[in-house]
């Protein structure tokens, strides 16, 4: 189904910048919702740091990957945040956008749609890029349990814990045990964090329902410090670890997004997948492990 083009002109940029000038650094200055969070605020990598803040256990909530090395933006191509998206990036309807040329432009492209042969059951393995991906084990829970809780870093929100890492009603966590192998002959370096959850409505229409992990288990030692979720892998070796993901119910995401139940062919719950692929955007190369659970 193809998005129309959507182009708005914001009128008050030339406001916005005559203010700037008389300000001085107006343009450097964060920010503050009502919520007392940081919003759009610029780290020194050009990347940007949405509603920073902490939850009732002082975990950090809903940092920008690069910062805390659950996600991996570059990796995968998506922004941090459930609803939120940057250059080629996801917003919570799945719809890629980029936000290039001038103010206010915004360009949509066409869902992904899984091919039939390319959905697979949970006890079959899907490789891409010399790496297979084999889940093990599938735990879907609103509990955080007894992780260790420096590991979790939660991007979306609204998502705020309680001070044992649990989540609110409407969202629930995701936990796979996921064993990598690199079938080629050369050394691998993997994302673990790298590939997202996506939902597949009676369409074939696939969403990506979340695209940034929200935790992982161990640290990579031998890489620098942004790079503990990622781990290299010599030919023909395998690590297994656990990942997790912060799910919004289905719910929620009908009411954000008016255009998703069209595209996904029904009201939900819709059953989600492992997402494994080797080109953003290309359903030949789009695998989907079904793991037998739905975004209720």
């Amino acid at each position: 189904m193809k998005i129309k083009l959507v182009k708005t002109i914001l009128k008050i940029a030339s406001m916005t910048i005559l203010v700037a000038m008389l300000s001085g650094c107006a343009g450097n200055v964060p920010v503050q919702g009502d919520s007392g969070l940081v919003q759009g605020q610029t780290t020194g990598d050009d990347s940007t740091v949405q509603n920073q803040g902490t939850g009732d256990g002082g975990l950090v909530q809903n940092q920008s990957p690069e910062e805390n090395g659950a996600g991996d933006a570059a990796s995968n191509g998506l922004s941090t945040g459930s609803g939120t998206s940057g250059n080629g990036g996801a917003g919570a309807s799945g719809q890629s956008q980029s936000t290039t040329a001038g103010i206010g432009d915004v360009y949509y492209v066409d869902d992904l749609y899984a091919k039939e042969e390319n959905i697979l059951p949970i006890t079959q393995s899907a490789s891409a890029g010399g790496i297979s991906c084999e889940i093990e084990k599938v735990e879907y829970t609103e509990s955080f349990g007894d992780r260790n809780g420096k590991h979790l870093n939660i991007f979306t929100p609204g998502a705020n814990t309680d001070s044992q890492g649990n989540l609110p009603e409407g969202f629930q966590y995701l936990f796979l045990t996921i064993t990598f192998t690199n079938t080629t002959d050369q050394p691998q370096e993997i994302v673990r964090t790298g590939n997202d959850i996506s939902a597949i409505g009676d369409s074939l229409a696939a969403i990506p329902w979340t695209a940034d992990a929200c935790y992982y288990d161990m640290d990579w030692e031998k890489g620098m410090e942004n790079e503990k979720h990622h781990w290299v892998l010599e030919p023909g070796t395998s690590v297994t670890s656990e990942i997790g993901w912060v799910i919004e119910s289905s719910e929620r995401l009908l009411e954000a997004d008016p255009t998703l139940e069209s595209r996904m062919g029904s009201a939900g719950p819709y059953p989600l997948y492992y997402h494994v692929n080797e080109y953003d955007g290309d359903s030949e190369t789009s695998y989907f492990i079904d793991l037998g659970v739905k975004a209720e």
